[in-house]
């Protein structure tokens, strides 16, 4: 793993990756939501934009993941890891989604609000789902190059942020922050 992967790029673009995967990733998971609960792709829609490391909004719902902050470590311990002068480091990953009300359906009975408030309820469920699923807990994360590995190790928590100050956005809309840590190890 080279020093950029272990300061962070390798990271976003491993949780990058992670998050758009066609078996297991936030779109999948969010099908399945909708399949549980009855809803149509309008009512839900599929994330339509993913970004890394910049916030380029062309498309909702929108996907931003930012690496907000590094530790590194020498060769010593860590979990069941025992390989002298083998580096390890910890990168702090921020993972946003911002939807809006024109992008989801909404019935009469309820508001635009209140229908933008339950969608970032049910992404925020997502996330949880996806960050708590045995590839992101339980196995490594593809570390860029190949030459080292990525694994969630700390879930920060995920919260939902109402009407968020985004520039030009003049209706109901949601950003669902989701902070985590990766550890990294090169191989």
């Amino acid at each position: 793993m080279t020093e950029t992967h272990c300061h962070g790029e390798g990271v976003t673009d491993s949780v990058d990756a992670y998050l758009q995967d066609a078996t297991f990733g936030i779109n999948s998971i969010l099908g399945e939501i909708r399949t549980e609960s009855s809803l149509t792709s309008a009512q839900l829609p599929d994330i339509a934009q993913f970004e890394v490391d910049q916030i380029l909004v062309d498309e909702f719902p929108y996907c931003a993941t930012i690496a907000t902050d590094f530790r590194s470590a020498t060769g010593e311990s860590v979990g069941r890891t025992n390989a002298p002068g083998r580096r390890f480091g910890e990168v702090d990953v921020e993972v946003s989604i911002v939807i809006l009300g024109s992008g989801l359906s909404h019935d009469a009975a309820r508001s635009q609000e209140a229908t933008v408030h339950r969608a970032g309820m049910r992404y925020a469920a997502a996330m949880h789902r996806l960050l708590m699923a045995r590839p992101a807990r339980g196995q490594s994360l593809n570390a860029g190059s190949g030459r080292g590995v990525a694994k969630i190790v700390n879930i920060f928590g995920i919260t939902q942020i109402l009407n968020a100050v985004l520039e030009d956005v003049n209706e109901p809309n949601r950003v669902i922050k989701t902070l985590f840590s990766v550890r990294t190890s090169e191989e």
